[in-house]
């Protein structure tokens, strides 16, 4: 017989270590903190700077020698985590050593909208020009944005309602929302130039607009 995967719950993950693999970057960091807050992991930021070559081709080059990953010199040395987060393509050498060395001990996670929207974007411009692509490249880098800002507002909701919940925490919480969502509602006509709530009318006018009419 095969093996049995028991579902891992979110109280599993309750407490439990966590590396988040920091480039610096504010926006890879809110949905790394995002993703971890919502599973209310115990976070511990590791920050990766390459440099020279290894900046360069990363993601697909490997983490530099002088690190000494693993090793008990090095700030990536055991204990490995349960759960370790990387965003972004320089994070991304340093988590697959993190998996290379720890294996089944460490529960690894990519989050890649930033990093595909750059690849796609360099890809296409090599290929028609940098005009041509700039506001699509904007368009992709907000949708990860905005992916980040829903992350942070559901980990925020599940800190309030479950960890905290006081009508001070609460408060807080509806604050913090509103802000949000404002941001969110921003970026949204940003990247789409109408407000959320006009997507279903106008995919309903353009749908007529292209049935064709009695002959």
């Amino acid at each position: 017989m095969g093996d049995v995967v028991m579902p891992i719950s979110r109280d599993d993950l309750k407490g439990r270590s966590c590396w988040i693999f920091s480039d610096g970057k504010a926006g890879n960091d809110v949905q790394s903190l995002g993703v971890a807050n919502a599973l209310e992991l115990d976070v511990t930021i590791k920050r990766v700077e390459p440099t020279g070559i290894h900046k360069l081709l990363s993601p697909w080059i490997g983490v530099a020698h002088r690190e000494h990953f693993g090793r008990a010199d090095s700030v990536f040395s055991r204990p490995w985590p349960d759960v370790a987060i990387a965003i972004g393509r320089l994070t991304t050498p340093y988590i697959r050593e993190l998996k290379r060395l720890a294996g089944d001990a460490s529960f690894t996670v990519i989050l890649l909208g930033v990093a595909i929207s750059t690849a796609v974007f360099l890809a296409r411009v090599w290929q028609t020009g940098f005009l041509a692509n700039y506001r699509d490249y904007r368009a992709n880098l907000g949708r990860g944005i905005l992916i980040g800002l829903e992350l942070l507002i559901a980990a925020d909701i599940l800190k309030s309602v479950v960890v905290d919940p006081t009508l001070q925490g609460i408060a807080v919480l509806g604050g913090i929302v509103a802000i949000r969502t404002f941001l969110s509602i921003s970026l949204d006509v940003e990247i789409n130039g109408h407000w959320p709530w006009e997507t279903t009318r106008l995919a309903q006018q353009a749908d007529t607009q292209e049935t064709p009419g009695p002959a």
